[in-house]
């Protein structure tokens, strides 16, 4: 049996998709991947900051940083993070 694949042109929100893919592979240009073993790589905040300026670049509004609340069960308790976006 043959499945079908998704191509750019049935994604729902393509030029925005784009853009970030974009975005994200100039930031991976630029600054490389922190997660190979023969690099040390740099500080995630170097990476949202770069990630920040190529969706500015790309005309893309976004918030860096929101607050989520999590319910934790073990803790029986919900507790408010920031979580990069």
């Amino acid at each position: 049996m043959i499945t079908q694949i998704t191509t750019m042109t049935e994604i729902k929100y393509k030029d925005i998709t784009e853009k970030i893919i974009g975005a994200s592979f100039e930031v991976y240009k630029f600054l490389g991947n922190a997660y190979l073993p023969a690099r040390q790589g740099f500080q995630e905040a170097i990476y949202q900051r770069a990630l920040a300026w190529e969706l500015s670049n790309a005309g893309l509004s976004f918030a860096r940083e929101i607050e989520q609340e999590i319910f934790y069960p073990s803790q029986g308790t919900t507790f408010t993070i920031q979580l990069p976006v």
